[in-house]
């Protein structure tokens, strides 16, 4: 099928590339957000569609300081769960505009914008790059799992490119959801300008904790995904003859409420904290001792990257080959509840793992120049170099 914008390939004109994401909240808001407003605007034209469904403050915030970087934006009723009459429509509103517009690449983010967008693309006869933010696969297991593993190996022959942090892609190799040849290794990275690094009494200070305490805590939605309710259960079991501990978590989520509960039930509220909402979140992390994650499955989370940037020790589960991207983290298995225990409590008791030595500095430039790349290696325009090609 030709391109509808096969007539308008001039490599003077901007590559007009649409990008669309459901879920527009998160890690996948942060990606977003750091991705459009860095492509160079000489080379690229960034239009983006997001659900009209996800209006939290942040979401907003995201929107206006995209517009301000004259990225198009578009919202459309997309659901999140299966809705065949509202995604019929969220399909044919997405070639429309696709048409409209003349797009030459379509970026899908995440599962269900994988599905709607991918297809678009493919029926409108334009490239299409796609970015899982962790396979959705992963949450599932038995049938379910496979199901989910066959349609993603099926929307990976609608796909150009699909790009994977390093870890996520020997998940993908593993279970043969698309080839070698057709990855992109691009691992997520943060904006370190966007970090400063406060003093710990000043940010315990502003986050009403006590600076003599051992700080234990994780960031992350509030969510099955982040089984929260496994570090809430080791909190209280370690609090019962370790009182200058405290635990935080920062993050929203539909579960706030059930875990809330659960810490009430224990009675280790006035020792485990949960922050629902950080206006800067910049001021929460020099207050730990020790960073934890209790994920069941992840990507390459931004919160791990954070974490890492504040040179915060790191207690993570052993998931999604996560140790080859952070090789000094202290590893328990993730169905091991005793294990989480155990391994918390050397933490705490001064057997603390090993805090990076390298510098990740130069990922963040790294990471926008590899997205140029790819979108000028699989569109029509000539821009790439020899030397472009070899990195991806």
């Amino acid at each position: 099928m030709k391109s509808p914008n096969a007539d308008s390939n001039s490599s003077s004109m901007p590559i007009p590339i649409l990008f669309g994401a459901e879920c527009f909240d998160g890690g996948v808001l942060r990606h977003l957000v750091y991705l459009l407003s860095h492509l160079d605007p000489k080379r690229f034209q960034p239009h983006l569609i997001v659900s009209r469904f996800r209006s939290s403050p942040q979401a907003v915030t995201a929107i206006e300081q995209l517009k301000s970087k004259n990225v198009e934006i578009k919202r459309l009723a997309m659901y999140h769960a299966l809705h065949p009459v509202y995604d019929l429509g969220c399909l044919l509103e997405i070639i429309r505009y696709i048409k409209h517009n003349r797009i030459e690449i379509v970026h899908a983010h995440s599962t269900k914008a994988g599905l709607l967008f991918r297809l678009a693309g493919r029926l409108c006869g334009v490239k299409t790059v796609y970015t899982p933010h962790c396979y959705y696969f992963l949450a599932h297991k038995g049938l379910k799992r496979r199901l989910y593993i066959a349609i993603e190996r099926l929307l990976g022959k609608l796909t150009c490119k699909t790009i994977l942090a390093g870890n996520e892609r020997n998940i993908a190799l593993e279970n043969r959801i698309i080839h070698a040849s057709a990855i992109a290794v691009i691992d997520n990275a943060i904006d370190p300008a966007c970090f400063p690094i406060h003093p710990r009494r000043e940010a315990c200070r502003k986050q009403g904790l006590l600076e003599s305490d051992f700080i234990v805590g994780g960031v992350g939605r509030l969510c099955r995904q982040k089984n929260w309710t496994a570090l809430i259960r080791a909190a209280y079991r370690i609090l019962r003859f370790c009182s200058s501990v405290t635990f935080v978590i920062a993050g929203e989520g539909e579960e706030k409420e059930k875990l809330q509960t659960l810490i009430d039930q224990l009675g280790i509220g006035s020792k485990f904290r949960l922050f629902d909402r950080i206006d800067d979140i910049t001021s929460f992390y020099p207050c730990l001792n020790l960073f934890v994650s209790t994920s069941l499955w992840e990507g390459l989370p931004y919160a791990f990257l954070e974490a890492e940037h504040y040179r915060i020790p790191m207690m993570l589960p052993d998931i999604s080959f996560m140790s080859r991207r952070f090789p000094h983290a202290l590893y328990y298995s993730v169905s091991d509840q005793e294990g989480l225990f155990v391994s918390l409590l050397e933490c705490i008791t001064g057997n603390m793992p090993r805090v990076s030595d390298d510098s990740h500095v130069s990922d963040f430039e790294l990471f926008i120049h590899r997205h140029q790349c790819v979108y000028e290696q699989i569109s029509n325009r000539t821009h790439v170099s020899t030397e472009n090609l070899i990195e991806l």
